[in-house]
C-alpha cells in the first residue's frame, strides 16, 4: 500500500504543468522577405491581416510594423486563409490585399500525461493572390512546435527594410 501511494505521489509530481510552459503549439511563423537577391528580411508597416472564416474573422496584426508574425492554424480543418490587407501602407497604391490559403494534413501526437496531445502541420500546398507577395514557402514542409521561422513570404514590392 505504501509503496502505491509513494509511486502515486511521485507520478503526480513527475506531471507539474510546468513542463507545458514551453512551445508545446505548432504555431506557424512567417517571416517577411524581399523577393529580389540577396535575401533579405524585410519589415512592413499599416498592414492588417486577418483570418479567413475564424470567429469574428480574427485580427492577427493591425496596421503595426512587423518583419513576421505567427499565422494560426485551424486545427479543425484542412485548410487555413488569411487576408493581408496594405491599406494605410506604403504599398496601399500599388497593391490590393493579397490572400494566403494554406492547405495541410493536422498530425497529431501525444506529449504528455500533462500536456496531452498536440498537432503538427504537414503541408500539402500554398496558394496566394500575387498582388504584392511574390511567393510563399514553407521550406521544412512540416509545422511543427520547434521555435523558429516556419514560413517565408516574399514580396514584389521593395517595403521597408529592417
Amino acid at each position: 500500500m505504501f509503496l502505491a501511494v509513494t509511486l502515486s505521489v511521485s507520478a503526480l509530481a513527475g506531471c507539474s504543468t510546468d513542463e507545458c510552459l514551453d512551445n508545446k503549439n505548432a504555431l506557424p511563423l512567417a517571416g517577411f522577405y524581399s523577393s529580389e537577391e540577396p535575401l533579405q528580411a524585410v519589415s512592413l508597416s499599416g498592414l492588417t491581416i486577418t483570418g479567413v472564416g475564424s470567429v469574428g474573422d480574427s485580427v492577427v496584426n493591425d496596421r503595426g510594423s512587423i518583419s513576421s508574425t505567427y499565422l494560426p492554424f485551424k486545427i479543425d480543418s484542412d485548410t487555413t486563409a488569411f487576408i493581408i490587407d496594405y491599406l494605410g501602407s506604403r504599398l496601399e497604391s500599388i497593391a490590393d490585399a493579397d490572400t494566403l490559403t494554406f492547405a495541410y494534413d493536422r498530425v497529431p501526437w501525444f506529449e504528455s500525461a500533462a500536456c496531452g496531445a498536440m498537432y503538427d502541420f504537414r503541408i500539402r500546398e500554398i496558394a496566394t493572390t500575387l498582388h504584392a507577395i511574390d511567393s510563399v514557402t514553407c521550406p521544412a514542409g512540416i509545422i511543427t512546435n520547434a521555435e523558429g521561422e516556419n514560413i517565408r513570404i516574399y514580396f514584389t514590392v521593395i517595403p521597408e527594410y529592417d
